[in-house]
């Protein structure tokens, strides 16, 4: 797995000396923001089928990625939902 947070605060981070959370109202203004920026495009497979795309699905499965994730999630207070759209 990568250290797609920081590097320099990796042991602690496994220690669980630290928790990194993101308000909630900075998770909505960053949805936002990436809604407002979002760019379609169209790809093509090797076998010819052809397919749009976007930042967004392309962030969310660069993220999954990174983590080893198959979902993503958001853990809150012992509840979990979908992180996708954070509302």
């Amino acid at each position: 797995m990568a250290w797609v947070f920081s590097k320099r605060c990796q042991q602690s981070l496994k220690a669980g000396k630290i928790k990194v959370s993101i308000p909630r109202n900075v998770r909505i203004r960053l949805w936002k923001l990436l809604n407002k920026y979002n760019k379609v495009w169209y790809e093509t497979t090797e076998t010819g089928w052809n397919y749009t795309t976007n930042r967004i699905e392309q962030l969310k499965e660069a993220i999954k990625s990174e983590h080893g994730w198959n979902i993503l999630l958001l853990i809150q207070k012992n509840k979990r939902e979908k992180l996708f759209p954070p509302m």
